[in-house]
């Protein structure tokens, strides 16, 4: 099962003019991709062009371009080795989130899997600065993702509405960077926070 959908919201006063019977469309990628422990595995470069290929079409599609809100936005993904993760699909990744959040995004979830990485923080993904300046996110799951230090006060950052932040496999700069994420989230309910590490530390989260 392709665990990848977006959903669109209506505003309010654009389904009252058009008098449409519902406010919400589901759009799902084609069910073209191999799939592993409900992850859309990319194997090669031809699957990994398909599948980059489908996301922009969905992404930057006439409907998706208009002034809909995107609610949710959800996506595992494997990639078969670094060198796909890495030259054919973290760039592309970046590009479909800057995407996103710009919508009055409120769920997200980015897990990610690649075969042979272990602990090579070096092929680990960056996290994109734009997540950190959504703040309409309420729901907030990643898996495998480096944190680089910067300056939050610099971006923009803070989670306003966020009430369910959850982390794994995540690599953090500094223990400072980790705990400045916890303080920009004020109504955070529910956190959690699985096999978390620090560069150049002894500490982490397990």
């Amino acid at each position: 099962m392709i665990k990848h959908y977006i959903k669109q919201d209506i505003p309010k006063s654009q389904s009252n003019q058009n008098r449409t019977p519902y406010t919400r469309k589901k759009r799902q990628l084609p069910q073209a991709f191999c799939q592993r422990d409900g992850f859309i595995t990319l194997n090669d470069i031809d699957s990994t062009y398909s599948f980059n290929d489908s996301m922009c079409s969905i992404l930057l599609s006439r409907e998706a371009a208009a002034s809909l809100f995107l609610n949710r936005f959800t996506i595992e993904i494997e990639y078969g080795n670094t060198d796909l993760a890495f030259r054919f699909g973290y760039h592309n990744l970046n590009k479909w989130i800057n995407l996103i959040v710009q919508r009055g995004l409120k769920y997200l979830l980015l897990y990610l899997r690649v075969r042979g990485l272990f602990d090579d923080i070096d092929h680990l993904p960056k996290l994109p600065t734009s997540i950190l300046t959504c703040t309409t996110l309420v729901s907030l799951d990643l898996n495998m993702f480096q944190v680089k230090s910067f300056d939050y006060s610099s971006i923009g950052f803070g989670f306003p509405s966020l009430n369910v932040l959850h982390l794994n496999y995540m690599f953090f700069d500094e223990f400072r960077d980790f705990l400045l994420l916890l303080a920009g989230c004020p109504n955070l309910e529910h956190l959690r926070a699985m096999d978390i590490s620090f560069h150049g530390k002894e500490d982490s989260i397990q």
